[in-house]
């Protein structure tokens, strides 16, 4: 099986754990980064980084040969969209089709790009690929471009282009994203400096937290499938709902901290993502993906990598918090 891979936003979070994590595997691995967002020390030497923005034209022809992408390079928040919507609408959806353009010159055998669970907003749950969608922002709104996007071009060229939508994805390194990582980083840095973690409502909002590591096993499933996937949409998250409260609950155990959150009006109104849990029922069946990864173990990694000095930002002073 061809494992030559690009990963486009390959220094950022999720993208450098997916690299690592497929060069462990035999993979190898070509990283495409503007570093905007991701960094370069994210990433191993044994892992070749081209810098260059994705809607560049001129980049991708300095980009070598591969079999498959994947595409997880653009603006990777809804405050993004916020504070440059028309800058991240070109650079979301000229990127991936810059993306798509090489991938169909080189005659790629498969594309798997980013989507996101904000696409279902407030659907019922569990959130089903096949079930109503609840698009609320500008960021779920550009999610659902790229995947209608690959929808045409999987049937105009026959290509396999593959979406999966992610849950709330947590795990190590992602200390560079700030105010705008998963909430579980977050809350562990304001515990570590006697914070009280700020959370919105009365805390029994959930998310499916998902660590990286199954994000990259995922992807390594998606890869070597032997049977066509068109233009398929596929979850990627745990199947459980953990509230805020349950979270922070869980944080001050590991931590060996009691743990009191600070509740503020939420300032989201109606659109904000009250709950949120994958139906896991399509990936399984096509792929056997079961997630391996429990929250507790996950964030037991993140705390034993942050005491070991492994972590390159632990000052993150930035008082701003993101709530997604």
């Amino acid at each position: 099986m061809a494992k030559r891979i690009l990963i486009t936003g390959g220094a950022g979070f999720i993208g450098n754990n997916v690299a690592r994590h497929l060069t462990a595997n035999g993979y190898t691995v070509i990283a495409l980064d503007d570093l905007s967002l991701g960094r370069a020390s994210n990433l191993p030497a044994d892992i070749l980084l081209q810098t260059g923005d994705v809607a560049d034209e001129c980049v991708w022809d300095a980009v070598p040969d591969v079999d498959s992408v994947i595409h997880l390079a653009g603006p990777s928040s809804t405050p993004m969209f916020s504070s440059d919507l028309i800058g991240s609408f070109h650079s979301k959806i000229i990127g991936f089709l810059r993306m798509l353009e090489f991938a169909r010159r080189k005659e790629c055998r498969r594309i798997i790009y980013a989507s996101s669970a904000l696409v279902y907003g407030n659907a019922p749950i569990p959130l089903r690929e096949e079930g109503p969608l609840d698009i609320s922002n500008f960021y779920a709104t550009a999610k659902y471009c790229l995947e209608s996007i690959a929808h045409t071009y999987s049937l105009k060229y026959g290509m396999d282009i593959i979406g999966v939508r992610l849950m709330s994805i947590y795990g190590l390194r992602e200390d560079h994203k700030k105010e705008l990582a998963n909430l579980v980083s977050q809350f562990i840095w304001d515990i570590e400096r006697g914070r009280k973690p700020t959370v919105y409502g009365n805390g029994t909002q959930t998310r499916d937290f998902t660590n990286v590591q199954d994000v990259a096993r995922a992807f390594q499933l998606i890869l070597e499938h032997s049977q066509p996937l068109g233009s398929m949409i596929l979850n990627v998250g745990t199947g459980k709902a953990v509230s805020l409260n349950d979270l922070i609950g869980v944080l001050s155990e590991l931590m060996g901290v009691s743990v009191q959150p600070s509740y503020i009006p939420n300032p989201s109104g109606e659109n904000y993502n009250r709950r949120q849990v994958a139906s896991l029922e399509r990936i399984t069946q096509i792929l056997g993906y079961r997630p391996s990864v429990s929250l507790q173990d996950g964030i037991n990694e993140i705390l034993t990598f942050r005491r070991q000095g492994s972590n390159s930002d632990k000052d993150n002073s930035d008082d701003r918090r993101v709530i997604v």
